[in-house]
């Protein structure tokens, strides 16, 4: 598993992509998610093109047993390109506020093994 350093994800190419995700407000408490919608997408910064466009009860699956907490299962790199990938996730809570994350990267680099 990779940690997020200085708001870059390196993640290898061919890797299956899932990450846990823990939504807290800004003194670190956590936020129920219940009535949320959440959206993530992953495009490619060179082309513009969509490689997913990740949403709730598809590829991101709230945790049943942690208060703000979901995974995102985006699936197969293979085929994601090389490079940083800047990226946010998207919360609309059940009043219908949307807020956004920071930007943060990830950077798909090659693997060594084949």
């Amino acid at each position: 598993m990779t940690a997020c350093t200085n708001n870059i994800i390196d993640i290898k190419i061919g890797s299956t992509a899932k990450f846990a995700v823990l939504y807290a407000d800004a003194a670190g408490n956590p936020v129920s998610l219940v009535g949320y919608d959440i959206a993530m997408d992953f495009v490619d910064k060179k082309t513009g093109e969509y490689i997913l466009q990740a949403t709730l009860g598809e590829e991101i699956i709230l945790d049943p047993y942690t208060i703000g907490g979901y995974n995102i299962e985006a699936g197969d790199t293979s085929e994601w390109p090389v490079g940083i990938m800047p990226v946010d996730i998207k919360y609309t809570d059940p009043q219908g506020i949307t807020h956004y994350t920071e930007d943060f990267g990830l950077n798909m680099i090659l693997g060594r093994t084949l």
